[in-house]
């Protein structure tokens, strides 16, 4: 595999692993540092479930904030915040597939590393996360 994901390192705002502290809470997913404005590729397979806000809409700092839902052929859900979607809901999309545009942090978070949060969740109604840089591995890619 010839594509090396970048992990978000320490900032003002903290750290971009899987298992960082935020606010009494533990990071789910990482956080890959990527260009305002850049495309975003699907990791795997899959079907865009979800389309939402991180966010309350109504914010006016960070309403705008989009992410989205890809499900995979294992019942994973890979989900892509800070992206402005490029499909809807419904869609196929297959590996490499440009999925959306990294949407700016910078202007919500001064400071911070531009990147993108990626987390899977498991199957079912709970909220249980797989470690994504293992997930990522397997897929093929290399993680730094």
């Amino acid at each position: 595999m010839d594509i090396t994901i970048k992990i978000r390192g320490q900032d003002r705002w903290g750290a971009g692993h899987y298992g960082a502290p935020r606010s009494g809470r533990r990071h789910q997913g990482i956080d890959i540092v990527v260009h305002r404005n850049e495309a975003v590729t699907a990791y795997d397979d899959g079907k865009i479930t979800k389309i939402g806000y991180p966010y309350n809409p109504d914010d006016a700092k960070k309403g705008h904030l989009r992410y989205l839902e890809v499900t995979v052929s294992n019942g994973d859900r890979h989900r892509y915040f800070y992206v402005d979607a490029f499909f809807t809901v419904g869609d196929l999309v297959e590996r490499g597939d440009i999925i959306g545009y990294a949407q700016g942090l910078s202007d919500v978070y001064p400071g911070i590393t531009q990147h993108y949060h990626w987390e899977v969740m498991k199957p079912g109604r709970g909220r249980s996360y797989r470690e994504p840089v293992e997930v990522l591995t397997n897929l093929g890619y290399e993680v730094e």
